[in-house]
């Protein structure tokens, strides 16, 4: 049996969720999973591919040191995940940033701490 399409767009926003949640915390490291949510979100999207390159640059990208720029950072990623949302058609409710915090925690604790691009 095939799993429908909208939970698989589900499981792939909360790859992202996860990753937008862990900006200005801990180094984000390019990974597959995050690849592979993008690659899928951009194929049931309206066909914008800017967002999800924005996207892809924006988390990998981050400051680290307390101050302005991390909150920038932490706003630029939120507003990315918006526009995600938006892109698929999928709201972006409480229930589903609750989610995605909730999947960090456990990578909060046993991450890197937080040392900026390039580093």
């Amino acid at each position: 049996m095939r799993m429908p399409i909208e939970s698989l767009t589900m499981k792939a926003l909360m790859v992202l969720e996860e990753t937008q949640y862990l900006v200005g915390k801990v180094t984000i490291e390019p990974s597959p999973g995050l690849r592979l949510a993008l690659a899928f979100l951009f194929a049931v999207s309206n066909g914008d591919r800017s967002v999800f390159d924005e996207f892809w640059r924006g988390m990998l990208n981050q400051p680290c040191e307390p101050g302005p720029q991390r909150l920038l950072a932490t706003q630029n990623a939120n507003t990315l995940m918006n526009r995600v949302c938006l892109a698929v058609g999928v709201a972006r409710t409480p229930a589903l940033m609750a989610a995605g915090a909730k999947a960090a925690e456990p990578k909060l604790k046993d991450a890197a701490p937080c040392r900026g691009p390039g580093m």
